[in-house]
């Protein structure tokens, strides 16, 4: 598509032209969204993961389906994940200076205080707009932000009115991966074009439903929007989309697409680590349901040698068997349910495993020593690695965007993120160990300064480098243990002169 002219019409064969990566993981991403969301969504879509045995009768396989039951290992896991990475929200410091297209540092420092507020225009605050993006991190491996300007229903006549009007006022929109069919990267990386879908349904009062499909395409300066209508529950849409608008995009004055792909390494890729063992965990558990319904309601078995009519079987009903017969009921063994249900458990396990939660997998059987605090601790180090990791990738993702924002409005801004650490030896053993040591007593004035700089650098992990500095020169500057027992026995000794020449 050529970077300075559109056409008016494009056939949407070739608007849905997808990378090779989409093709790849699209029907892992519908699955992965399905088993974290759960509820009702899935229970819709059973059909999609509850495995057919070879030859099931319809009915059988209808009735399964029926009652389908759906454990959201998935989701709890990575609802964890959401709680423990946002319990303390990330801090963004901007420092403005005057000179960004000729505004005051206290306006533009005023714009952010607002931006950090309301980042969507929707309400949404910067730091939660970024949960959004770590649930596409953790669930499809990547995500996408828009940084975008909005579009005037009529054009400003001067630069105030247009900023009056908030054109100048970038805002945020999320994309998951599954919107983001096409694109193409430099040698570096570096988005060159990518194409975006959408598509709403919308309901009028008393009319038909109306179904909206939009493609946006982004080069390094330019954008254009197709469009197609249509209405709900239509067998055979329009094979055309027409052209909507186009022109220069908001980042097109420092020409980079305004679209930043946040991505994170496949073993960070939590959704799809747990995805084998989920889907098998869903047939084993509703394997096991269906079975023992069917045992709780077993047939009667009648043996005998005579010709009996159809017996008539109810809750008050009764059989008359002649003598030497013999009545059972079908009722397994039940050896086969013992197997499945702790393959069910070991199945359970396994997806916290592979989510780095192998603490909250466990069941209330486990090993008393397992069971133990200090066990749980460690086993839940892991995770802490992992939330470090997604808080790093977040911390620069919220900085990139900052600086497109920034780019967008001719800011000159600096920027400092904070927040997302979550360390592994800050637990209640290392500080029991630190002091340990410390009660050692060893003769050392400068083992016993880094040892302070080592506690210092754990409870402030989140502390800017100038106060980390002056605090770690204070300890450098403070009485040495020799010292500071020097002068106490000084103290002392004129403590007692004191009290002898007072005598």
């Amino acid at each position: 598509m050529p970077a300075d002219k559109f056409a008016a019409s494009v056939k949407v064969s070739e608007l849905n032209a997808t990378h090779a990566e989409y093709a790849a993981n699209v029907d892992a991403w519908v699955d992965i969204d399905l088993l974290y969301r759960g509820g009702h969504q899935i229970r819709r879509q059973a059909s999609k993961f509850l495995v057919r045995r070879p030859k099931e009768l319809h009915d059988v396989f209808s009735a399964r389906l029926e009652r389908f039951t759906y454990q959201n290992c998935i989701g709890t896991g990575l609802g964890w994940y959401e709680a423990a990475l946002f319990e303390k929200p990330p801090e963004v410091d901007t420092r403005p200076e005057a000179g960004g297209e000729g505004e005051p540092a206290k306006e533009i420092a005023d714009f952010y205080e607002q931006f950090l507020g309301n980042c969507d225009r929707a309400g949404t605050k910067f730091k939660d707009f970024w949960i959004k993006v770590f649930r596409g991190l953790a669930l499809f491996r990547c995500a996408y932000v828009l940084t975008d300007l909005p579009l005037p229903e009529q054009p400003p006549v001067n630069l105030k009115q247009q900023k009056d009007l908030g054109l100048l006022s970038p805002y945020l929109v999320y994309y998951s991966p599954a919107n983001v069919l096409n694109w193409e990267t430099d040698r570096y990386g570096n988005l060159e074009w990518v194409v975006v879908y959408t598509k709403n349904e919308n309901t009028g009062f008393l009319g038909a439903g109306a179904v909206i499909e939009r493609w946006y395409y982004f080069n390094l300066e330019q954008y254009a929007v197709y469009e197609r209508l249509g209405k709900a529950g239509e067998k055979a849409p329009k094979e055309i989309a027409t052209l909507q608008a186009s022109g220069l995009h908001a980042l097109a004055k420092v020409g980079r697409v305004p679209l930043r792909r946040i991505e994170v390494s496949d073993g960070l890729w939590i959704g799809n680590r747990a995805l084998p063992q989920a889907i098998e965990h869903v047939n084993a558990d509703n394997q096991l349901g269906f079975a023992l319904m069917m045992a709780a309601l077993a047939m009667p078995v009648i043996i005998t040698d005579d010709d009996l009519t159809q017996p008539t079987i109810s809750e008050v009903g009764y059989f008359k068997l002649t003598k030497g017969s013999d009545f059972k009921w079908t009722e397994p063994a039940g050896t086969s349910f013992a197997h499945l249900q702790a393959r069910i458990g070991s199945l359970r396990e396994e997806i916290y495993r592979q989510m780095y939660l192998q603490a909250q997998g466990r069941s209330t059987e486990a090993a008393p020593a397992v069971q133990s605090g200090f066990s749980k601790e460690v086993d839940m180090r892991p995770a802490a690695n992992v939330l470090s990791a997604y808080g790093d990738r977040l911390l620069s993702g919220m900085a990139l965007v900052l600086e497109d924002v920034a780019a967008v409005r001719g800011d000159n801004v600096e920027f400092e993120v904070r927040g997302f650490h979550f360390s592994t030896d800050g637990g209640p053993e290392e500080i029991r160990n630190d002091q340990s040591v410390k009660d050692f007593g060893v003769q050392s004035d400068t083992f016993h300064k880094e040892l302070q700089k080592r506690v210092v650098r754990r409870h402030l992990p989140d502390a800017e480098a100038p106060t980390i500095d002056a605090i770690m020169d204070e300890i450098d500057k403070a009485p040495t243990l020799t010292e500071i027992e020097a002068e106490e026995k000084k103290l002392q000794e004129q403590s007692m002169a004191s009290s002898l020449s007072g005598v």
